[in-house]
């Protein structure tokens, strides 16, 4: 069997999406396409061991690059799983790119996997003065690799211009193990379940955009109760940030926290009317969380459809956020089977798209030579 080495920041059992794409993946690798994997975890705060599921790990101490530049000379293919926030505080790892391509050869195919790019801000924001080195990191990471994927097509766009040729599209699938069954409710009959799924720093802001819409379903008699999902997730007496944000729009009794949500179950999205999200449209396809919906067949509400490329509003995910026309717009569509068209169009996407399997299939092309 191949063996390939992939750089990551962390693997589990760090919570951590980017280190579970990349422990899935392995898994896909080697199962299918005849791959092993080797972790090369870059975060010295990482507590494992030495093995994860059967895959070597090897910790790199503090951005040194030296280490790196070993661990890369020893391997024919590897992949790098790239934001720069994980490899430097502020976005800038200049180490991980004098690691990676002083130690690579002609012979090393590197492909990388942009699961970010480079940040943007306003001038009184130090972003501002850091996303230039951010987008240089990026054209050297890009031209010193065989191929490179990334999951939203505005990024695509970006990085064509870059490097032409070289990118190529490939959306973040679930990271939950989803089940082909769809749930018993009848999703388009009030009132409904809306699920807040994900970590704290992604729960606090949904609550905060869509908080206004829930109070006003709530209001209307068309809420049951609000699941809140996801590692750190607390009810009251001590209720999580997140949770304590909710029941300012809504009664206490109308939530319900689930808790930390196991890699194995999807269940929770099955028990969901739809799943509230605090992505824009244009960054969907960069959401483990959100595509963990879409593979479950459970409906996605977003405020904003702007830039949806390669989804369509109203086809793969509603758009509604307080405004008292456009809950009066989400429950006519419910109420004529939104929901259930909706469940069966995204369900059909990930399939194409967003599977493991596509996923798997698309990166073990990208590892073989030339």
């Amino acid at each position: 069997m191949r063996t390939v080495t992939q750089i990551v920041p962390l693997v589990p059992p760090a919570i951590d999406g980017m280190g579970d794409y990349a422990m899935n993946l392995a898994r896909r690798l080697r199962e299918a396409h005849d791959w092993d994997s080797r972790f090369v975890v870059c975060d010295p705060a990482w507590n494992g061991g030495d093995e994860v599921d059967g895959f070597r790990v090897t910790r790199i101490p503090h951005s040194d690059a030296a280490a790196l530049s070993h661990e890369v000379q020893n391997a024919r293919t590897a992949i790098l799983h790239y934001v720069g926030y994980g490899y430097h505080p502020r976005g800038i790892p200049f180490w991980l790119a004098r690691g990676i391509l002083n130690g690579k050869t002609n012979q090393t195919r590197l492909v990388t996997v942009f699961h970010e790019i480079w940040a943007k801000g306003a001038p009184w924001r130090s972003v501002f003065y850091l996303s230039l080195a951010q987008k240089r990191l990026v054209r050297r990471f890009l031209e010193g690799s065989s191929v490179a994927f990334t999951s939203v097509w505005w990024a695509l766009r970006k990085l064509q211009k870059l490097v032409p040729g070289r990118p190529n599209w490939l959306p973040v699938p679930s990271n939950l193990s989803v089940t082909s069954s769809v749930g018993s409710r009848q999703r388009g009959e009030a009132p409904w379940r809306p699920l807040i799924f994900g970590q704290t720093w992604t729960r606090t802001p949904t609550v905060r955009l869509h908080g206004p819409m829930l109070r006003e379903l709530h209001r209307r008699g068309l809420l049951d109760v609000a699941l809140v999902a996801g590692k750190g997730s607390r009810g009251f007496p001590d209720p999580s940030e997140d949770v304590a944000l909710l029941a300012r729009y809504i009664p206490n009794e109308k939530i319900r926290t689930v808790g930390l949500v196991p890699p194995s179950s999807s269940e929770i999205f099955t028990l969901s009317d739809f799943y509230l999200s605090s992505h824009s449209a244009r960054d969907a396809c960069k959401s483990g969380a959100l595509m963990a919906a879409f593979a479950a067949g459970c409906p996605v509400i977003l405020a904003d459809g702007r830039a949806a490329d390669p989804l369509e509003a109203g086809k793969h995910f509603l758009v509604c956020r307080d405004r008292a026309d456009e809950i009066d717009a989400l429950v006519a569509q419910a109420q004529a089977g939104a929901f259930m068209r909706i469940s069966q169009s995204c369900r059909d996407w990930c399939r194409e798209y967003a599977d493991w399997p596509v996923i798997a299939r698309e990166i073990s092309k990208g590892l073989q030579p030339t």
